[in-house]
């Protein structure tokens, strides 16, 4: 049964994502750790890090390790991550099929440039939701600060930023 609904879970965050897989990190935190429990939100935050250093879109690799912990191992995973994706896949055929047809419609372009700041909201929403929680000390925000510093606006690269954080967490955090 957890199976089952694993799956029409990550069904309905599938479908209704728009704006990738930061946009996804509120409606997933309100499922499967508010509504259904499934998971605590400290497990979550540490599935969002995991998830931004392994290849691959944030919101699948979210869906591949809840799935894991949820559904009892790879079966688990196989099928959250197969429901997250269905949706896109049948979406993104479907506008491929009909793109020529609908390319140059002013109320297409006009849906998609009015949906940017809900997207934009959305990931200002699951920055916050992840700062409420117990899980961050004064360290983490100084860390926060240097890197984000560093990466706006020195250039420093991500995967740079990640094993220095990483590191920084290790040892000192």
């Amino acid at each position: 049964m957890i199976l089952i609904s694993l799956f029409l879970v990550f069904l309905f965050i599938g479908a209704y994502n728009f704006g990738g897989g930061y946009a996804m990190i509120p409606l997933i935190i309100s499922l499967v750790v508010d509504k259904y429990g499934w998971i605590e939100m400290s497990d979550f935050i540490n599935f969002v890090t995991i998830s931004q250093v392994t290849p691959g879109p944030i919101a699948i690799n979210l869906a591949t390790f809840v799935g894991y912990t949820v559904g009892n191992g790879v079966i688990g995973s196989i099928i959250a991550t197969l429901a997250v994706i269905l949706p896109s896949f049948i979406l993104i055929t479907l506008i491929v099929m009909f793109m020529k047809k609908f390319s140059n419609n002013i109320h297409i372009k006009n849906f998609f440039i009015g949906i940017r700041p809900v997207v934009l909201g959305l990931i200002a929403s699951s920055c916050v939701s992840v700062i409420d929680s117990d899980f961050y000390t004064i360290y983490s925000f100084i860390v926060f600060g240097i890197i984000f510093y560093l990466t706006t606006f020195k250039n420093l690269h991500p995967i740079i930023a990640i094993f220095v954080t990483g590191f920084i967490g290790m040892w000192i955090i």
